[in-house]
C-alpha cells in the first residue's frame, strides 16, 4: 500500500486518530469500559459517530471525527494507487517483448539500468529476491518493472517474459551462481526463437575466471541458435575502457610515439591491461608497448601471466621489475623513466592504493626525476577536484564504471563495426573464390571456401568472432595515426580510402601485426600448411613475406574503417 514513508504516515494519522478518539470518548461517558470507548473512537473510521457529537464534545473527539476519515480515505486511495500500478506493471508485462532482463538489483545493476535508460534501449525488467533491496527505491525513477522473488524460479522467469526478451544479464555477487542462472534461464527460450535468439550476458568477475570459461565452450550451443550465451569479461571491460580513456602512444602534444607503460602493482585489471595492449597495441613502424611492473611479486605474476598465454611476450615488450626488502618503488619507477630516453610516450599507471596516496607518490616520483622526461602520471578513479594545480603531468581518469555501462557490458556498437568489418572479409573472400573458380584454380577456390570464418557473422563461434572484434578495436589506434599523419584534428572524418601510399602501407602493415598478435595470443603459431584444428596457420609471418591475395585482405580491412 504505497511507499515506506505513506504508509508510515497513514499508520500514525491512524494511531493518533484511535488515541484521541478514545480520549474524546471517555471523557465524553466517562461510565464507559475501556473497550467501549475504543469501540467508539474505532467507528469515527468509517463515518459512525455513536450519537457522540449531538452533545457538547472535548476537543479531542472533534480532532479524532476528522483525522479519523481522512486517515480512512488516504488508505484507500493508497490501496487503490498500489493496485493500479500493480495492474499497469501486469499489464506492461503481458504485452512485454524484445526487452531487457536484469537479474539482481545490484549496484553494478544500477549503474547499468541507468546507463540503458538514458540511452533508451526499450523497457526493463528487474527480477530481485529482496524485497527490501536499498536500491529498489532508486529503479523506480528509471521506470523500470521489478518482480520480487527469486529468480532462479522458472514461474519468475516466465513471468518477466524470457521467451520473449531481447537480452538477459545476471549481476549477482558471485560467478557460480550467474553461470547458474542464466544456464537455467537458457533453457525456457523456445524453438520459435530461432531467427531472433535470445542474447544471455554472463558477466564474470575475475580475468583467468573469464578466460577459461571461454576457452571451456560450455556456453557454446551448436545448432541452437534460439540462445546466445555471451561471456562478459569484466575486468577485460574495464581494461578496454582504461585504454581508450588513456591512448598510451599520444603525448600530451597529440604526436604519436613509442608508448612504454609502468605499473606499480600488479592485479586483475593490470593483467587484462596487458592482454588487451598485447592484442591491440600495435603501432606504425612495427612498434609495439613496452609494459615494465614494479612489484615484491611481479616476477611470480608476470610468469604467471606467460602461462596462460606463452604469446604475450612476442606480442608486448614486457618486464617485471620485482622491488626487494627496503627497496622504494619511487626510486624504482624513477629511475626507469629516467633510463628511458629518446622518442618514448612515457606512462606511470598508479593503482596499488587509493588515489589520493598515488597522487603523492606521482609528485613524489616527479620530484625525483631529475632529467627533462615527458611522463604522464595517470590515476584511475582518482576526483578531479584532487588534482594539483600547476601540475599538468598528473591525469585523472575519474571513473572505470563505464565498464559497466549498456555499451560496455553488450558492446552493441564495437560488435556493429566488428560485424562491417567481417561482412567487407567475408566479401573479399568470395570475390577471390569467384575468380580463382573462373581461372580453373579449383584447389585454391576450395581452399578459400573451407575458412572456418567464412560463415555470417551470425554463425560465427566466440573464438571465431575475436579476431573482428579486435580489429574493431585497433579501429581507434589507426584513425589517430592517420590524424598524425594528416594533420587533422581530433574527431575529424576519415576516409582510409583517401590516404596517401605509403601511409596506406604502414597502415596495413599495422594491421597485419595486430591480426598476427591476436592469433598468437588465441594459441595459433606458424606452419608452412593451414590447419585449423591445430591452430596452424601459414600467413603468421612478417608482411613483406606475404603473398598478394593475403595483403588483400589487409588492404580491404583499413579500407572498411568506420
Amino acid at each position: 500500500m504505497g511507499s515506506a514513508p505513506v504508509r508510515f504516515a497513514i499508520v500514525s494519522l491512524g494511531l493518533l486518530a484511535l488515541y484521541l478518539g478514545w480520549i474524546g470518548a471517555s471523557l465524553l461517558s466517562p461510565n464507559d469500559s475501556f473497550l467501549d470507548s475504543l469501540y467508539k473512537a474505532v467507528k469515527l473510521f468509517v463515518l459512525e459517530d455513536s450519537g457522540m457529537f449531538r452533545l457538547e464534545h472535548p476537543l479531542t473527539l472533534e480532532i479524532a471525527r476528522w483525522l479519523a476519515p481522512i486517515t480512512t480515505i488516504s488508505s484507500i486511495f493508497a490501496a487503490a494507487s498500489t493496485y493500479l500500478r500493480q495492474l499497469s506493471d501486469f499489464i506492461r508485462l503481458v504485452f512485454c517483448s524484445d526487452h531487457t532482463i536484469v537479474l539482481g538489483a545490484s549496484d553494478e545493476a544500477l549503474h547499468l539500468i541507468a546507463d540503458l535508460s538514458a540511452s533508451k534501449t526499450g523497457k526493463i525488467v528487474v527480477i530481485e529476491k529482496n524485497a527490501n533491496a536499498p536500491n529498489l527505491q532508486e529503479l523506480k525513477k528509471y521506470r523500470v518493472l521489478v518482480i520480487i522473488g527469486d529468480f532462479e524460479t522458472k514461474a519468475n522467469l516466465e513471468k518477466a517474459r524470457v521467451y520473449k526478451a531481447k537480452s538477459v544479464i545476471s549481476l549477482t555477487s558471485k560467478n557460480e551462481k550467474n553461470l547458474s542462472v542464466i544456464l537455467r534461464a537458457s533453457q525456457l527460450i523456445p524453438d520459435s526463437r530461432f531467427e531472433n535468439p535470445v542474447k544471455f550476458y554472463l558477466p564474470i568477475k575475475g580475468f583467468f575466471h573469464t578466460e577459461s570459461l571461454q576457452s571451456s565452450g560450455i556456453c557454446d550451443y551448436p545448432g541452437a541458435r534460439k540462445k546466445k550465451i555471451i561471456v562478459v569479461n569484466l575486468v577485460r571491460n574495464r581494461a578496454r575502457c582504461l585504454f581508450s580513456k588513456h591512448p598510451i602512444e599520444i603525448d600530451r602534444l597529440g604526436k604519436v610515439k613509442e608508448p612504454i607503460i609502468i605499473f606499480d602493482t600488479y592485479n586483475d585489471l593490470v593483467q587484462a591491461f596487458i592482454v588487451h595492449t598485447a592484442e591491440v597495441g600495435h603501432y606504425p613502424h612495427n612498434v609495439k608497448a613496452t609494459i615494465y611492473i614494479v612489484s615484491p611479486d611481479a616476477e611470480i605474476k608476470v610468469e604467471k601471466l606467460v602461462y596462460h598465454f606463452p604469446a604475450v611476450r612476442d606480442c608486448v615488450n614486457l618486464h617485471s621489475v620485482p622491488l626487494k626488502s627496503g627497496d622504494d618503488a619511487v626510486d624504482t619507477i624513477a629511475e626507469l623513466i629516467e633510463n628511458k630516453q629518446g622518442n618514448h610516450n612515457k606512462s606511470v599507471l598508479l593503482m596499488e592504493s587509493s588515489p589520493p596516496s598515488e597522487m603523492i607518490e606521482a609528485i613524489r616520483i616527479k620530484e625525483k626525476i631529475t632529467i627533462d622526461a615527458s611522463v604522464t602520471f595517470v590515476i584511475p578513479e582518482l576526483d578531479n577536484g584532487l588534482l594539483p594545480k600547476g601540475i599538468d603531468c598528473i591525469k585523472s581518469v575519474e571513473t572505470l564504471e563505464d565498464s559497466l555501462s549498456g555499451a560496455a557490458v553488450f558492446m552493441a556498437s564495437l560488435e556493429d563495426s566488428a560485424k562491417k568489418l567481417h561482412e567487407a572479409w567475408y566479401n573479399q573472400n568470395y570475390m577471390l573464390i569467384k575468380a580463382a573458380e573462373n581461372e580453373g584454380m579449383f584447389d585454391k577456390a576450395s581452399a578459400l571456401k573451407s575458412k572456418p570464418a567464412f560463415l555470417p557473422w551470425e554463425d560465427l563461434s566466440d573464438e571465431q568472432r575475436k579476431p573482428s572484434i579486435s580489429l574493431a578495436d585497433h579501429a581507434e589506434i589507426k584513425k589517430r595515426y592517420i590524424l598524425s599523419e594528416t594533420g587533422q584534428k581530433e574527431g575529424s572524418s576519415i576516409d582510409a580510402k583517401l590516404v596517401d601510399e605509403s601511409v596506406m602501407e604502414v597502415l596495413c602493415r599495422m594491421e597485419h601485426n595486430r591480426w598476427m598478435a591476436t592469433l598468437k595470443m588465441m594459441g595459433w603459431s606458424y606452419g608452412s600448411e593451414r590447419d585449423d584444428e591445430r591452430k596452424v596457420h601459414n600467413n603468421l609471418v612478417p608482411y613483406d613475406e606475404l603473398d598478394a591475395d593475403a595483403k588483400s585482405f589487409d588492404n580491404t580491412m583499413i579500407e572498411n574503417l568506420q
